[in-house]
């Protein structure tokens, strides 16, 4: 009898306890898979402890980080997950899709002629097609016309897609030349999608007698409506330069060092790293060697790129989400280049641009603060922290922390509407995994 009464009170203590005990903390579960210095993703995302990363397979993961556009992850898992990446958004980032856009765009009357933010461009599928018979009217205008003294008619080519770090640009400016380059496939595993012919700025702005561009930054999020909202980051944006003097010497038209000056060219120079730590400047020290008029950056510069950009998300957003979805941002990398009237060109837009920060300390600082304010801006409004009431007190520090560091990134186009919220997590154990998943470097990142 003795026992069986000491058996019970165990029992009810266990039911009192079961029944009073805290509920574990609500957690999202995410994927972050490999390469572009996936491992910064993951830091980030450690300052979020409702955040806990799962395998890609696990069926209550919301939140998805992967390097590139994942076409049958929109197809199976429509709505039901947040991802870093807008399901057509090759309208922007692939070469040919960027010029059918913008052309369709400023056709339209009362828009800026597409000719004054991006240099003249054509998409040549093969020979008997309408760019071709235009592009080759443009070649003779420019041949005939042409007075500069320095003036080449030099024309860049690139893969119209499935291109990045360089891979099969040429410059040229013989027309049998190019004709022979556009008549063939950039790559022999895959269709390019023909090639885009664009006229070289053949009078650059230079750094000490080199070449550079400027990456710019703008993050695309879709609000609750699947509407496209677009912000531009105001202090991560860098020069990249050429470690080559500028020449347009007939026989230094092949040497991609002169021409190029994505990280994919450059860091296979000889002299990459000599003039400036990992061929990269910052906005300021840009300014300072190029002797730009006082407040120039903040008053002529970046309010340009800001207003190129917004025109490229105006021209595009019906199109880089039709179906609606909810819960994606994607980070656009901008590449623009000054001729030296201090005119601003819009070269190319990247999808996963690059994150990698061995190059220099500049981009040691830059990159991070950039990833940070991406999930700042992109995924917390989208994936919120647990309500005050169910934060736990680690949270609650984290949560501060974030609120505190704010972000940099500026609002250009959207409507103002709050962004889609999903509903709360499921609940998980309130003790982390010890291990977290392994991120590597596998692919190369875009430049």
């Amino acid at each position: 009898a003795v026992a069986a009464t000491k058996l019970l009170a165990r029992k009810k203590k266990a039911t009192l306890l079961h029944k009073t005990a805290p509920k574990p903390p609500l957690t999202y579960q995410y994927h972050v898979g490999k390469g572009n210095n996936s491992r910064l993703i993951l830091q980030a995302l450690r300052k979020r402890p409702w955040f806990v990363p799962k395998n890609d397979s696990s069926k209550q993961r919301v939140f998805v980080w992967e390097m590139y556009r994942n076409r049958k992850r929109f197809e199976r898992e429509k709505n039901r997950i947040a991802c870093n990446h807008l399901e057509h958004n090759t309208c922007l980032v692939n070469k040919d899709g960027l010029y059918r856009t913008m052309r369709a765009y400023c056709a339209t009357e009362g828009r800026e002629p597409m000719d004054q933010f991006m240099p003249l461009t054509f998409h040549v599928t093969t020979l008997e097609d309408e760019e071709w018979t235009s592009f080759k009217a443009a070649f003779v205008k420019h041949s005939t016309e042409e007075q500069e003294a320095r003036a080449t008619n030099l024309w860049i080519l690139k893969p119209a897609s499935m291109s990045n770090r360089g891979f099969g640009i040429r410059v040229a400016n013989d027309l049998a030349e190019i004709e022979a380059i556009v008549s063939t496939e950039a790559r022999k595993d895959a269709r390019c999608g023909g090639w885009v012919c664009q006229k070289y700025i053949e009078r650059p702005l230079l750094i000490d007698g080199r070449k550079f561009d400027i990456r710019a930054f703008c993050l695309l999020v879709t609000d609750r409506k699947g509407r496209i909202q677009a912000y531009a980051h105001r202090s991560c944006s860098y020069v990249r330069t050429s470690s080559t003097k500028y020449s347009l010497k007939p026989q230094d038209l092949a040497k991609k060092g002169v021409h190029l000056v994505n990280d994919g060219v450059q860091n296979k120079e000889e002299s990459y790293g000599k003039f400036e730590a990992g061929n990269k400047l910052a906005l300021a020290d840009f300014a300072q060697r190029v002797d730009a008029p006082a407040n120039w950056l903040e008053e002529t510069l970046i309010p340009r790129m800001e207003a190129i950009m917004r025109y490229t998300i105006d021209a595009a957003h019906a199109r880089l989400n039709p179906k609606k979805r909810q819960a994606c941002f994607e980070l656009l990398g901008f590449d623009f280049m000054l001729d030296a009237d201090l005119r601003v060109d819009l070269i190319e837009i990247n999808s996963n641009p690059c994150l990698e920060t061995w190059s220099c300390p500049l981009l040691e600082g830059l990159i991070p603060k950039l990833v940070d304010d991406v999930l700042r801006v992109g995924l917390d409004q989208i994936l919120p922290p647990p309500s005050k009431a169910k934060l736990t007190k680690r949270q609650t520090e984290a949560v501060e922390a974030l609120e505190a560091a704010g972000h940099d990134f500026t609002k250009i186009f959207g409507p103002s509407e709050e962004h889609v919220h999903f509903a709360e997590a499921p609940a998980e154990p309130a003790s982390e995994p010890t291990a977290e998943p392994s991120a590597g470097t596998a692919a190369e990142p875009s430049a």
